[in-house]
């Protein structure tokens, strides 16, 4: 049997897309919203694709990580809160909305009518 090398990096849900959703992007001025935003990485990402990005997410520790790396970024903002609810997100359209490794999180009732909406 061969040696095994030490992995240097290890796959991981939350970014293993990335790529995928970046490549979505339809247009640099596009709006891009980012159900459970977390941190703030992706959106960190998209905003050099799109015209304005914006992330949503309960966590409020989550969200003071994302609105710290996005400091430097006037086309991001984020928003604590629901999705569903908020009414910060009334009225706006979207180009692009993602939800990377979010779904699993929500009630499964909630989780099924997303699914029928696809």
């Amino acid at each position: 049997m061969g040696r095994l090398t030490p992995m240097t990096d290890c796959w991981n849900h939350n970014t293993a897309f990335h790529p995928e959703v970046l490549a979505a992007v339809a247009a640099r001025n596009s709006d891009v919203l980012d159900i459970g935003c977390g941190d703030g990485l992706l959106l960190q990402k998209l905003t050099a694709r799109a015209g304005r990005v914006t992330g949503i997410d309960p966590d409020a520790s989550a969200i003071s990580q994302a609105r710290a790396r996005l400091t430097a970024t006037p086309n991001s903002r984020v928003i604590i809160g629901d999705f569903l609810t908020s009414p910060e997100l009334d009225g706006q359209g979207f180009g692009l909305i993602t939800c990377v490794a979010t779904l699993h999180h929500l009630p499964s009732d909630l989780r099924s009518n997303a699914w029928n909406e696809c």
